[in-house]
């Protein structure tokens, strides 16, 4: 094709827009550059190759001549917008919401610009700002499918999920096969709490993209949510056979494999948890290498670090002495509210703050990998208890202050940290213990933290003694502890205090457990002076709490 114009720059620039209308963007790139080293100094033809770059990834290359066109010809909306867009891609955000903002103003008619204006309003946190664009947008343009679903975007980020479910059933009904749309909307339904809705409109997301890992991956927490274990687990497996390297679909493997008890997989695949979104925050980027149990630590010295709550940290330490055990020297990094109890439990092992400076030594593990580094399976959980204990000058103390008992002493946790992604599901409110507290036993608040809607209960349960502002630390925890006949608590690091100090408790637990808990059993291979009480239900804490009430009625 000749390619060389001896016509004025209208033919050459008439013969380049033909192919970027067609598609041929890289041809058509060619042929503004040629047309423009013979007229050097045109906007439009800078312009039009700006765009052409744009479109074929040269970012820098994009924003230069744009930019440039602009210095001539200023009042141009198209490549205004076009800037805007380029600077966007390039992370400049500030700027392209300037270049949107003079595209729209010297042209308001522009209502795409809207949307892309609203894309750029999210990237620099201001979701409301971009639900009000992307609204203008939908308004102006209403069988735009794209428009109104990342309109639902934003609602849903928002935590609006009604508006977020009318904007992607609108994206939905324009563009049946939008296949993403569908997926979102089944995200809109699941923070609706309509699992089963969620789950149909995964489905139909999946029915359009089977490789759409996502819908695979959200499918699964539905069920999973519902208890549908099984289903769930082949729904996470589906998501990473399209997506290898889905770190949180293999997380979720992990998890539901551990709670099906098989600890061979589950621990194994646990170990890739440092992947996942929900765990990367963790500090274990360590240049020394990771001890997984492979070589014997005889001789060297090992650094075990707290990674997870407290609950886990006081679950997984029984294997700190198996460590020194096989020949290692420990140092321990833990969480400074556990710190005096442990010290007290492992005086040959050196344990310090999780924050202290980190001293020589030649492998570091992580809490939670001790038991992959041990091989644990059923039969070779370490399960000899106590493994904590209450010092003894404390539980003189706490005897002391409580007084001669009459009636038998139970200690209560039903909340736990709020920084837990599944508190929502594992705490409960101090009322729906009503017909617990209406039993008559004296009641003792274990937790040092009570929210401020329980706090006003409180006031009312003269029957309920509360000790926050002595409760300092876990080792005065576990020695009020030891003073309880029974610990019932909801899933927190007071039911693992008084399991390690093999104190009878009983623990209510969600409809879906966290792992530890495995499934249908009542006891814990973990703890064995543990109850569990599972919800009946989801969500059931009324069954739960009406079975703990019962078995105290019959128990004492």
């Amino acid at each position: 094709m000749n390619t060389t114009y001896e016509n004025s720059p209208d033919d050459a620039l008439n013969r380049a827009v033909a192919l970027h209308v067609a598609g041929d963007v890289a041809g058509a790139a060619v042929l503004y550059r040629q047309a423009m080293a013979r007229y050097p100094g045109r906007p439009l033809l800078m312009a039009m190759l700006g765009t052409a770059e744009l479109q074929l990834g040269n970012i820098a290359a994009a924003i230069s001549l744009l930019q440039q066109s602009l210095q001539i010809a200023p009042s141009q909306p198209d490549t205004l917008r076009n800037l805007g867009l380029a600077l966007q891609k390039a992370g400049r955000f500030e700027a392209a919401l300037a270049a949107f903002d003079g595209a729209l103003a010297h042209n308001p008619g522009l209502t795409q610009t809207y949307a892309d204006r609203a894309e750029v309003l999210r990237s620099l946190k201001r979701p409301e700002a971009a639900l009000s664009d992307y609204e203008r947008a939908a308004a102006s343009r209403p069988d735009c499918a794209e428009i109104h679903n990342n309109q639902g975007i934003v609602s849903l980020e928002l935590k609006r999920p009604q508006d977020a479910l009318d904007c992607f059933t609108r994206a939905t009904a324009i563009k049946a096969d939008f296949a993403e749309a569908h997926h979102n909307r089944g995200n809109a339904l699941s923070q609706l709490n309509r699992p089963q809705d969620a789950v149909d409109a995964y489905d139909r997301a999946i029915a359009l993209r089977p490789d759409l890992a996502r819908a695979h991956y959200a499918r699964g927490n539905e069920l999973m949510g519902i208890g549908k274990v099984d289903d769930a687990l082949a729904s996470y497996r589906r998501a990473l056979a399209t997506e290898p390297d889905f770190a949180d679909a293999s997380l979720n493997v992990a998890v539901l494999e551990l709670l099906k008890g098989d600890f061979a997989q589950g621990w194994r695949r646990y170990e890739q948890r440092w992947r996942s979104s929900k765990m990367n925050h963790l500090p274990f980027a360590l240049p020394q290498p990771r001890w997984t149990g492979d070589k014997s630590p005889a001789g060297k010295t090992l650094l075990i670090r707290a990674e997870q709550g407290l609950g886990d940290t006081i679950q997984f330490c029984r294997y700190l002495p198996m460590v020194a055990a096989l020949g290692a020297k420990v140092i321990a990094r833990l969480q400074p509210a556990i710190l005096p109890l442990f010290a007290a439990a492992y005086p040959d092992i050196e344990c310090a703050s999780i924050d202290a400076p980190l001293p020589d030594f030649d492998w570091h593990c992580a809490m939670l990998s001790l038991p992959f580094a041990f091989r644990t399976n059923f039969d070779s959980i370490p399960a000899k208890v106590p493994y904590l204990w209450a010092d003894p000058g404390l539980v003189a103390a706490w005897r002391a202050k409580l007084g001669p008992k009459t009636r038998p002493r139970i200690g209560l946790a039903w909340s736990g940290s709020q920084e837990n992604r599944n508190d929502f599901l594992r705490s409960i409110w101090l009322d729906q213990l009503a017909p617990l507290l209406a039993l008559p036993f004296e009641f003792h608040v274990l937790q040092k933290d009570i929210r401020p809607e329980d706090d006003a209960a409180l006031a009312s349960l003269p029957s309920v003694a509360t000790h926050r502002s002595e409760l300092e630390g876990f080792a005065t925890t576990a020695a009020l502890i030891e003073t309880m006949d029974l610990v019932i608590s909801v899933d927190t690091s007071i039911a693992h205090l008084a399991g390690a100090m093999n104190k009878p408790v009983w623990i209510m637990l969600p409809f879906v457990p966290d792992w530890r808990w495995l499934l249908d059993r009542s006891d814990s291979p973990w703890y064995p002076s543990a109850t569990l009480f599972r919800q009946p239900a989801v969500k059931d804490w009324a069954g739960t709490v009406a079975a703990v009430a019962d078995r105290l009625r019959a128990a004492f």
